[in-house]
């Protein structure tokens, strides 16, 4: 599954998405219709159609743009990518005051300071106003990176790793505080730092920050601007994306990556993916979207279907795994909680297994072929294949190896 959208690796396109802050809302209408349309294709059973005649997705539109890792799909929001498009061109605004795009702009918006604090001016070019939204952003995750110290301020720009402006720091009764004091006038001509001149205005800890930051010297390159998102203080569209959208997904878990570099085809993935986020449509769900007034398991008629049930509990499903788990692993196969039950049956090949090699391929094709089984009841349509679920499974498990 792409971490972006295709069309914003096309020149043109992302050209003229970054030059247009606000989008035609068609656009962001159709992205977010094929989005959503490609966890329903296949999910592997007819579309449900509501009222109205819509299409009823599976997932929201939020929970497939998360993370990978945290459970989506990876998609980006498609103005929140254009943000992130827009702090790009900032950030080389500011990182090439060389250029002449560069000089040609500070002239015409008359941009005194090499980082402004704002860059709003009340008539301007759609470009100059879009950058003037993700300005502050842009600001906020700046750091410099000392050469000869003469670019940098050392009280009012982050220059120090993870630690910001120091003036922020700066002891309440300070009075010996110089406004406009360079990096390079804190230190020596070799590089060490004048510590008699700012040490009693600091704490600590910002103390020892500072003492592990190689100081200025004249012979060394001129200062450059870094980027404090990313490691080595590059910018990525990555660290820009997760800035603007602001979410806090939480720790993330290593099934959903499991799921993604699963081997088989892209339809199973899907559905691992669907059945793991507990979102396929059973008969319990089924009830609850008022679809259908009766939540029991068409396959066994005795429980109600939910995920776990049918795709582990159900008889039907109990038989395929008697035959394929480890005698002495049956009772934690069955009580495993789903989503640990996913990450172990994709990850630790041998653990139920009793034949390891290629475990992962023959458990997705069991879960998939379940999932028709009960989807051919439900709505009258007979499979073509005959065969048992562990038959069709195996060769379906045999073709996924061949490819």
């Amino acid at each position: 599954m792409p971490s972006c959208y295709a069309s914003y690796h096309h020149r043109t396109t992302s050209h003229w998405l970054i030059t247009h802050p606000k989008k035609p809302r068609s656009i962001s209408r159709l992205t977010q219709h094929f989005a959503k349309a490609e966890a329903t294709a296949h999910s592997g059973s007819p579309r449900p159609i509501n009222d109205a005649g819509k299409g009823i997705h599976l997932v929201s539109w939020k929970d497939v743009c998360r993370p990978i890792s945290h459970g989506g799909l990876g998609f980006r929001k498609i103005h929140i990518q254009n943000d992130a498009f827009l702090i790009k061109l900032a950030f080389r605004f500011l990182s090439q005051p060389h250029s002449l795009w560069f000089r040609f702009l500070r002239s015409k918006y008359k941009c005194k300071s090499r980082v402004p604090d704002t860059i709003q001016r009340r008539t301007c070019s759609s470009l100059w106003k879009g950058l003037s939204v993700v300005w502050d952003d842009v600001r906020d995750n700046l750091e410099w990176q000392v050469g000869d110290g003469r670019n940098i301020y050392f009280w009012w720009d982050p220059w120090v790793s993870e630690v910001g402006p120091l003036i922020q720091y700066v002891q309440p009764a300070a009075s010996s505080l110089t406004v406009g004091t360079l990096v390079g006038d804190m230190a020596l001509p070799n590089g060490e730092w004048r510590w008699a001149a700012f040490s009693h205005l600091l704490p600590y800890d910002i103390l020892v920050r500072i003492a592990a930051v190689k100081g200025p010297c004249a012979v060394v390159a001129t200062d450059i601007l870094g980027w404090s998102s990313s490691p080595p203080r590059g910018f990525s569209l990555k660290s820009a994306y997760e800035i603007r959208a602001n979410s806090n997904f939480g720790p993330h878990d290593v099934v959903w990556q499991m799921i993604m570099k699963f081997r088989g085809n892209q339809r199973i993935k899907i559905f691992l993916w669907l059945a793991c986020c507990g979102k396929l449509m059973t008969n319990t769900e089924r009830v609850h979207r008022r679809f259908a007034t009766d939540n029991i398991c068409s396959l066994c008629k005795a429980a109600p279907e939910d995920v776990n049930h049918l795709l582990r509990l159900c008889p039907s499903a109990m038989v395929v795994w008697m035959s394929l788990i480890k005698p002495d692993r049956i009772d934690e196969f069955y009580s495993m909680e789903l989503r640990e039950w996913f990450r172990c049956n994709l990850s630790k090949l041998r653990y139920f297994a009793r034949r390891g090699p290629d475990w992962d391929l023959l458990f997705g094709s069991v879960l998939w072929n379940l999932w028709l089984t009960r989807n051919s009841i439900v709505f009258d349509c007979p499979l073509e294949d005959h065969g048992s679920i562990l038959e069709r499974s195996q060769r379906l498990q045999l073709n996924i190896k061949l490819k």
